[in-house]
């Protein structure tokens, strides 16, 4: 059996099973495009004690006409499109692992300490069998077979939470006039990682911590095979659809990207193939002594990146 540095070594040069399907871009197209036209449909203001920022609620529809909601939290001052410029400040838009609830609004206040405005989305519900997949409850093979269909792409659940999180980035975008940097944990980690990859002038710059449904071929070899033949080739790109890993091919902006060596839903090795497809800056921590949970060490450098990224404009 493998020691953590071990495995550690092995996975800093791996960089996955299989390369992205030549049709990605493609099967993508109509989720962005429908992602790119989504409004707001609906905006509540919230009752807030403090006078440093001002709450609100947005209503939007993803692709399959479901309305979703995200919490809105606007240092004083930010109001609109109408009053920003394009010098302005990036705005976190942040993603939830699954079963697991939106942060709350006290925690988001940390990023409008900053002077950057958040949107996180208020996920759809999951399964009664995937309420702990954020607790680690779940392992990736087990992750993957409940979320992806290997023979259709197209009708996986998967690609719906993708779809949700391409609509609340660029809604986000368009809503408060500026870029947005997507920021996640497991599966959010996966939206925030689509998201910077299939809408690049939305999205500025990215983070990730142990996100989910990297180097999907490998976690499902059992069911796609080895690509030894027409049907495993075709399974095989079906999930590398769905890939983590696939979608940073395309990432351009500066990326954090963090990996917990005891975590067994979303295993370093798939992280390391997503991090070594970056093509833009990118930043990678190692957590040896974490597993799939949240990390305060992470959430505490994420601030520092951000000053970066911040700096960076």
């Amino acid at each position: 059996m493998k020691g953590l540095t071990q495995r550690l070594e092995e996975a800093r040069s791996y960089r996955g099973a299989w390369l992205r399907p030549s049709n990605f871009e493609s099967f993508w197209k109509t989720s962005v495009a429908f992602a790119q036209n989504a409004q707001v449909e609906s905006i509540t203001e919230l009752p807030s004690a403090t006078q440093t920022a001002t709450f609100k609620r947005i209503m939007f529809t993803s692709t399959d006409q479901t309305q979703l909601s995200a919490r809105v939290i606007l240092p004083v001052g930010t109001y609109g499109a109408e009053s920003l410029s394009a010098a302005d400040l990036p705005a976190v838009v942040l993603f939830s692992d699954l079963g697991r609830g939106v942060r709350s609004w006290l925690h988001l206040l940390r990023f409008t300490a900053l002077g950057l405005p958040v949107v996180a989305l208020e996920a759809r519900p999951c399964e009664p069998q995937l309420k702990d997949a954020w607790r680690g409850a779940l392992s990736a093979e087990e992750l993957a077979h409940a979320l992806i269909n290997p023979g259709d792409a197209a009708v996986s659940t998967l690609k719906q939470f993708i779809d949700d999180a391409l609509v609340a980035a660029s809604v986000a975008s368009r809503f408060l006039g500026r870029t947005t940097v997507t920021w996640g944990e497991g599966l959010g980690g996966s939206q925030a990682l689509f998201a910077a990859a299939l809408l690049p002038k939305a999205v500025s710059a990215t983070m990730a911590l142990n996100p989910l449904f990297a180097d999907n071929a490998t976690t499902l070899r059992a069911v796609v095979g080895c690509g030894d033949t027409p049907q495993s080739d075709a399974a095989i790109d079906a999930v590398g659809l769905l890939d983590s890993a696939c979608a940073a091919e395309l990432i351009r902006v500066p990326a954090l990207i963090g990996t917990a060596l005891l975590d067994q839903s979303a295993p370093t090795e798939g992280t390391f193939a997503l991090y070594n497809r970056l093509a833009g800056e990118k930043e990678m921590r190692v957590y040896p002594k974490f597993g799939h949970e949240r990390i305060n060490q992470f959430e505490n450098e994420q601030i520092n990146y951000l000053r970066e990224v911040i700096s960076a404009l």
